[in-house]
């Protein structure tokens, strides 16, 4: 059970460190397109939102 908490606290930081350098981008970032396995920022955190839910 140690080993689930340590691993979801880690995935609160994380998810934490995201979101706050995501606050100090500009907004027309989140839908410019770049070549990566997403194509914008936006689509990113669709996918980690979504894996999230499920």
């Amino acid at each position: 059970m140690d080993q689930i908490m340590q691993m979801y606290h880690y995935h609160v930081w994380a998810n934490s460190k995201i979101i706050n350098r995501l606050k100090e981008l500009p907004l027309d970032i989140y839908e410019r397109e770049v070549k990566s396995v997403f194509p914008t920022v936006k689509k990113v955190l669709t996918h980690l939102y979504l894996t999230d839910y499920v």
